[in-house]
């Protein structure tokens, strides 16, 4: 996350919640979060983009709500009715556009994601345990792992040991800053 020094009390730090290497999921519409450590002026637009690695356009580009408080936010990729394919890599971002008319301004934060199949181990392992985050945090999925103990915190939002669960994994991939914020 960066900030000028004129917007640092006015614009909130934004993080993709990724680690700092190509993630990835075995899920073709995977969610993707990122992070605000507060809610940003009402002026300000928040702003989805998703590329893949051959075409120009973006697969998606999309304002999204303002959040309506700090913490972790959800993107649901099928709420945007794309796809990711296997073996692709794909770039996204989220950005603060502080001026729509000086883009040069905008706060980005940025990640990768990769889909892949899944392994046979994986699918006995889940057959047998569920579909947990510490199953998927095992095999290296970190956008499943994240998305399967985001599932969890919203089933259970009140339950202080799902979001200590979270901030734990946020901390395994160097995302220390965003842990602390991640337990509400």
């Amino acid at each position: 996350c960066i900030r000028d020094r004129g917007t640092r009390d006015k614009v909130p730090a934004l993080f993709v919640v990724a680690p700092e290497h190509v993630g990835q999921t075995t899920s073709a519409k995977p969610s993707l979060f990122y992070f605000v450590d507060r809610v940003p002026d009402a002026s300000i637009r928040v702003e989805f983009t998703l590329l893949d690695e051959e075409s120009i356009e973006p697969l998606v580009q999309k304002v999204l709500p303002t959040p309506k408080r700090a913490g972790v936010h959800r993107i649901r990729l099928a709420d945007y009715g794309v796809q990711l394919d296997p073996g692709a890599e794909y770039e996204w971002s989220v950005a603060l556009v502080l001026d729509p008319k000086e883009r040069s301004k905008d706060i980005v934060a940025t990640s990768w994601i990769d889909r892949v199949p899944q392994s046979p181990e994986l699918k006995s392992r889940i057959a047998a345990e569920g579909a947990s985050a510490s199953v998927y945090a095992d095999a290296g999925l970190w956008y499943d792992a994240i998305g399967a103990l985001s599932d969890q915190i919203d089933s259970d939002p009140g339950n202080v040991q799902l979001a200590e669960q979270r901030a734990d994994l946020l901390r395994q991939v160097g995302l220390d800053e965003i842990a602390k914020g991640a337990v509400q």
